[in-house]
This record gives structure tokens, C-alpha cells and sequence, in this order.
């Protein structure tokens, strides 16, 4: 694919057109010639192949990450554990403050129903 290369053109020596009242200020342009296109190699022909710069991994690498990752979802498995735990506890700590209103509020009914008795007898 060639490309026009096209350059500003002013006019010269001050040929205005003097008859209209507006002034043209835009430049005009004119073709120079095509622009030649460099060839474009295409990266799947290349005769060379290609060589990796990353090296391999190590066997003691991918042991190193392999337990790395088995840390992980451990902590994460222990970590819902917890979060699971801190619920249960929370509803048990509920349930006893409940209890022990109960029990206070029968203990009262229990006072109350012995003042009660002893009013009558």
C-alpha cells in the first residue's frame, strides 16, 4: 500500500485575491508522489526459531509453590472454621443472656407466689 505524501502550499510573492471580501487563510496542498512501503515480515515465516528466555521451572520450585498454595487453602479452611465457630458462640452467648432473664424473672414469680403463701396461710 503506498501513501500520498502531500506538502503545504502557500501562495506567493502576495497574489491575494483582492475582489472577495474574505481572505482564504487555509494553505493548499499538492501531491508530491507515493511513499514507498517498507516489506512487512511476517513474524510466523521468520527462518530462525525462536528462543525462550524465561528458563524452566525446577522441580524444587514447583514443590516450593505446589506447598505454598496447600499453606494457603489450609489457612483459608481454618479461617471459615473460625468465622463458623465465632457464630456458634455468638448465638450461645445469646441463648445464656436469655436463660438468665428467664431464670431471674421465675425467680421473681417464685418470691412473689411465697409471699404469696405465706400472706394466706
Amino acid at each position: 500500500m503506498g501513501e500520498v505524501m502531500i506538502a503545504h502550499s502557500f501562495k506567493e510573492d502576495g497574489d491575494y485575491d483582492t475582489s472577495s471580501s474574505e481572505v482564504n487563510m487555509a494553505p493548499r496542498f499538492r501531491t508530491l508522489g507515493q511513499k514507498t512501503s517498507k516489506p512487512v515480515v511476517d513474524p510466523l515465516e521468520m527462518s530462525f526459531p525462536l528462543v525462550s528466555q524465561d528458563p524452566k521451572p525446577t522441580h524444587a520450585l514447583v514443590l516450593a509453590l505446589t506447598a505454598q498454595e496447600e499453606s494457603l487453602q489450609r489457612a483459608t479452611t481454618i479461617s471459615e472454621r473460625i468465622k463458623e465457630q465465632s457464630a456458634e458462640i455468638k448465638k450461645s452467648k445469646k441463648n445464656i443472656s436469655s436463660l438468665e432473664k428467664q431464670a431471674k424473672l421465675d425467680s421473681k414469680v417464685v418470691e412473689q407466689a411465697k409471699l404469696a403463701f405465706t400472706a394466706a396461710v
